[in-house]
């Protein structure tokens, strides 16, 4: 949800010039099931106004135990209407599939390689291929990671054989970690651009630079972040939490180390301040100028400016 005034600019206080609006409904969550849309202005939570409550105080009043309910009061186009809901857990919608220019390219967004955005992307993927469409754009730009397996699993749709990425263990032995088989996408006949830029990190770098090593896609946007080490999450006694241990570097498929480097576009294009996202309402590709760049790579148009040519990707050798 996000709270903004009617010129769109985010309030702290919820007021009859700030607007409580709910920006996305995910797939599957209770919310989709009782009927909630984007666009819905949430105005009473259980006959409660929210006037003069922030989004904090808002968002604790619609949580509450799994199995419990809560009548949400919504204003629809203008109409008041009343929705109820029973809570349940909510799993994270972390891919997000549309078609762009008239139908012609594909285009998905993956947040984050969380554990369900493999199976999600897949089912994306496989809508758009069954539509007939060859030309995609994946959008990983402030995607900070996840993991590991996610990456494996959706690389391995667009590349055939070998490596996705290697690991190097402190001793540096380098172990190939290696595609998956029958992926949707792994015929060269379809086009692929990837985002990305610089919050693009770890596990969206192997995804991206398994594509970019294979020739399946060309980079487009801004230098990544440059995280290339694995880490293992191992789990305190008890619930206190847990730590993150380093492990070993990754290397991408022809061996180049990223950290502290990141991976360079093949077409860079500088953020013009606008960063589409597919799940947000309203969202405008159109003023999405690294957006636009990657469509117009796959329909052959004129790259806008500032595209310029990429240099090589450094090496640590």
């Amino acid at each position: 949800m996000d709270v903004a005034d009617e010129s769109g600019e985010p309030c702290a206080v919820i007021a009859e010039a700030c607007r409580l609006e709910v920006e996305q409904v995910l797939r599957g969550a209770p919310a989709e099931g009782a009927g909630l849309l984007a666009g819905d202005i949430v105005t009473e939570v259980d006959d409660v106004t929210l006037d003069g409550l922030t989004i904090d105080d808002s968002v604790w009043l619609i949580r509450g135990p799994r199995g419990t309910d809560v009548t949400l009061g919504i204003e629809r186009e203008g109409e008041p209407l009343r929705i109820a809901i029973t809570r349940d857990t909510v799993v994270s919608d972390d891919v997000h599939g549309l078609t762009l220019a008239d139908g012609q390219v594909g285009y998905i967004g993956i947040d984050s390689f969380s554990a369900n955005a493999a199976e999600d992307f897949a089912d994306e993927l496989e809508r758009l291929l069954e539509m007939g469409i060859d030309k995609l754009v994946i959008d990983v730009r402030d995607d900070p990671g996840g993991f590991v397996d996610a990456t494996l699993d959706i690389s391995s749709q667009f590349i055939d054989a070998g490596p996705v990425y290697w690991e190097e263990d402190a001793a540096g032995e380098q172990t190939a970690v290696l595609v998956k088989s029958d992926g949707q996408a792994a015929d060269e006949a379809i086009e692929v651009a990837v985002l990305v830029n610089r919050s693009t990190a770890s596990a969206s770098e192997i995804f991206a630079g398994a594509l970019q090593d294979a020739g399946r896609a060309q980079l487009v946007g801004e230098p990544t972040f440059g995280k290339g080490t694995v880490q293992e999450w191992n789990e305190l006694p008890g619930e206190s939490g847990g730590i993150r241990l380093s492990v070993a570097k990754w290397l991408t498929r022809d061996k180049h180390w990223v950290e502290g480097v990141g991976l360079m576009p093949d077409v860079p294009v500088a953020f013009d301040g606008a960063r589409f996202w597919a799940g947000a309402v309203d969202a405008d590709p159109a003023a999405d100028g690294q957006l636009q760049a990657a469509l117009a790579l796959l329909l052959g148009e004129p790259l806008p400016s500032p595209a310029t040519t990429a240099s090589p990707l450094a090496t640590d050798d």
